[in-house]
């Protein structure tokens, strides 16, 4: 077994090397295009970036079980750079021993979208968090707090508990505005009055 896994990551390395040996050549000839893993190569402008990155590559392609550098890369204008398929296992798996073992973003649209026809479109185990979401004081005498929360509209929907135990008070409600939300209580609080928020939409 030991000689069939030393044969199977030399392959693996070699390949490796090849490919970017090839990303190299490509860029010293001038032209930024996609790779066979999708690596783009760095603009003119930026002569040692694309070497670099190719390294890189070559050297977490070459050992799947690294614990750090990039494992997968995709980059594309218009359609799907990384897609995954399975029938019955996993389609696309991130791991990582400090960072984020996957990650997804968009400059105006959906950063990552999950679905399912039947099951748990997304499952969590462990903590989640959200950074629209936190907590705030109203302060004692008063009976509102407002909040201010980037992105936040009249449309948006605010969850708001209180963390202090009042004798009498309660939360009226929550009003969402253009980057903002009020809370209001139904009388003066007797006392600093903690509460958690969430928003929604």
């Amino acid at each position: 077994m030991g000689k069939h896994r030393k044969e199977a990551v030399g392959s693996r390395q070699s390949e490796a090397a090849a490919d970017a040996a090839k990303r190299l050549e490509l860029h010293r000839g001038g032209a930024a295009r996609r790779t066979a893993v999708g690596v783009l190569d760095a603009p003119e402008e930026a002569p040692d970036a694309a070497p670099a990155a190719a390294r890189d590559i070559a050297a977490s392609v070459a050992d799947p079980t690294a614990a750090s550098g990039r494992h997968c890369f995709g980059e594309s204008d218009t359609g799907t750079a990384v897609s995954g398929l399975s029938s019955s296992g996993v389609g696309v798996a991130g791991i990582s021993s400090s960072g984020p073992g996957l990650s997804g973003y968009s400059s105006t649209g959906t950063g990552v979208v999950a679905a399912s026809a039947s099951g748990n479109a997304l499952a969590v185990h462990g903590k989640a968090h959200f950074s629209r979401s936190g907590s705030a004081l109203v302060p004692k005498g008063a009976k509102m707090r407002t909040v201010t929360v980037v992105g936040a509209t009249p449309a948006s929907l605010v969850l708001v508990t209180l963390q202090s135990v009042r004798s009498g008070v309660s939360v009226l409600g929550a009003v969402p505005e253009h980057g903002t939300f009020t809370v209001h209580l139904n009388k003066k609080a007797p006392r600093d009055t903690k509460f958690a928020w969430f928003v929604l939409n």
